[in-house]
């Protein structure tokens, strides 16, 4: 059995499909204060079909970019701040 699937993967490492995906629920979350997109939603934006976005979503979370918990996505090594929480040093 090749565990190589298994091995914790780099955003560069990923086909190019797989890479896009993953950057649309990147900036999907980014443009919602940190709400991941629906599946069929991923599907709908990347024309594919659900099944084919699912498999994204499984193969990302094989490679511990993202996991799943209670039907919802979170993106590995992120930590989303309220905007009222984000503070700026004064030039």
């Amino acid at each position: 059995m090749n565990l190589d699937r298994y091995v914790r993967r780099t955003p560069a490492e990923l086909p190019p499909r797989r890479r896009a995906v993953y950057q649309f629920i990147c900036d999907y979350a980014c443009e919602r204060n940190g709400v991941t997109p629906p599946i069929m939603t991923i599907a709908r934006n990347m024309g594919v079909s659900f099944s084919t976005a699912r498999g994204h979503v499984t193969e990302l979370a094989l490679a511990r970019l993202i996991r799943l918990e209670d039907r919802q996505i979170i993106v590995e090594d992120s930590e989303w701040v309220p905007p009222d929480l984000v503070r700026f040093k004064a030039l």
